[in-house]
């Protein structure tokens, strides 16, 4: 894990006023919900899309028909949400998409450069494709549901979100970067059910190389994400992706009060699950985490700089203590191919889809026990 950096006189401005309130998740999930047609408008061009939002106020769904809407900018507060919606999936294409000011909906369109919201409030991604780097900074109540997104996805400083259902990280020979990155004092969170979609490191000529991550906790300066929930997320690092001798680190969490719970994991990092930076609250709970399918990986480590922790219910290649953790009661399985409990004779596959993790009948994690994302697969099963 890094450390950004930014002064003390700018972090205590863009972070001022806006510290967690109690209910404000539920109010913004309540909002989000309203579906205001008072006006629907029809966006046939770029001017016209202006045009309309320009004279927007607030309840309008503007309607977009397939077509290049080139870069765009957006700086007002609406006193009500405005919908962007395309007419058919993916058809309104925009280049370069920045979101200032809030109230704001963006339902199924094309980004094919970078997506910004910044100094942003309720802002609301759904049904999208961004197709490079998507970053939340400096905001609240930022939601993306049920996008694709073949590129990393950044929140710094976000107070109050949800990144529920998307696919992020999908593409041929997987991603030269992370996949999820929180940053500082993001809070109020929820990552929930994405699937996360192998990443690509690579070693330079210069000896460097890229350390990538599926989903990774950043601090900037003293300030680290906090009280977040990722669940049931299908994490995954392809073992023919990449350098041979780099992986990618499926879960690297810092910071307090994060619950991890009912994921399906697969990694051959050494840390498939590492939690580090913490002084307490972090709970990791009842995760399905394999190996690769040669079995290197599959464990879950708690770093020496961490208090607080508790790892129970998991199903796991092995739990590395090193930060007086309370382990409580996890299912250990064998990587060694002539073990009754070898991994491959429990599960159905090799974790690169939500169906390797459905374990045997009548093994010692068979559903009906209390080991692995049981929760999560029953859902996934439809029972």
């Amino acid at each position: 894990m890094t450390s950004s950096q930014t002064s003390a006189a700018e972090r205590s401005r863009r972070t001022a006023g806006w510290r967690p309130k109690p209910g404000l998740r539920s109010a913004m999930i309540a909002l989000a919900a309203l579906t205001m047609v008072a006006t629907t408008a029809h966006a046939d061009d770029r001017q016209d899309l202006i045009a309309a939002l320009k004279g927007a106020k607030g309840g309008e769904v503007i309607s977009l028909p397939d077509g290049d809407y080139g870069d765009l900018t957006i700086e007002r507060a609406f006193p009500a949400t405005v919908s962007l919606r395309a007419s058919s999936p993916g058809g309104a294409v925009f280049g370069t998409f920045r979101v200032s000011g809030g109230n704001l909906i963006i339902d199924g369109v094309t980004v094919t450069e970078r997506l910004v919201i910044q100094d942003a409030d309720k802002v609301r991604i759904v049904n999208s494709r961004l197709k490079a780097w998507s970053e939340a900074l400096f905001s609240s109540n930022i939601e993306l549901q049920g996008n694709d997104i073949p590129a990393t996805l950044n929140f710094d400083t976000v107070d109050t979100f949800d990144i529920s259902g998307n696919v992020i990280g999908r593409v041929p020979g997987g991603i030269n970067d992370d996949l999820i990155r929180i940053i500082g004092a993001s809070s109020q969170g929820t990552i929930q059910n994405n699937s996360l979609e192998d990443a690509a490191p690579q070693r330079y000529p210069d000896g460097t190389y890229t350390h990538a991550d599926g989903i990774q906790f950043i601090n900037r300066g003293a300030d680290w994400p906090h009280d977040i929930v990722i669940r049931g997320n299908l994490i995954y690092d392809d073992p023919s992706t990449g350098d041979r001798e780099l992986w990618m680190q499926p879960l690297a969490i810092g910071g307090n009060n994060i619950l991890i719970e009912e994921n399906l994991v697969m990694g051959g990092t050494p840390n498939t699950i590492i939690v580090a930076n913490t002084s307490g609250g972090v709970k990791v709970l009842n995760n399905t985490v394999l190996p690769w399918p040669k079995g290197g990986g599959g464990t879950i480590r708690v770093n020496s700089t961490t208090n607080g922790v508790v790892v129970d219910g998991n199903v796991t290649a092995g739990i590395i203590n090193q930060g007086n953790a309370t382990v409580g009661d996890n299912y250990v399985y064998s990587t060694r191919a002539s073990a009754p409990n070898h991994f491959a004779k429990l599960f159905a596959g090799d974790g690169m889809s939500w169906q390797d993790y459905v374990p045997a009948a009548g093994s010692p994690v068979a559903l009906g026990t209390r080991y692995g994302a049981q929760k999560r697969l029953r859902e996934l099963l439809g029972r």
